[in-house]
């Protein structure tokens, strides 16, 4: 979630859903509080990416 966006050409912070609260904790995944990812995790994520497009346009 943004720290800030603009609506209507303002400038506002969001607040998160009522929803994500009623969700189970655990399912969540907040993209600030994952562990920063070297290079070649990265690398790793974006092949097997590639890979999962690549077998569903086979299809």
């Amino acid at each position: 979630m943004p720290k800030t966006r603009r609506q209507f050409g303002e400038v506002i912070t969001p607040e998160i859903s009522r929803f994500v609260e009623e969700l189970p904790q655990q399912d969540l995944a907040f993209e600030a509080r994952k562990p920063p990812q070297n290079q070649e995790q990265r690398m790793q994520q974006g092949q097997a990416r590639v890979a999962n497009l690549r077998a569903m346009l086979k299809k």
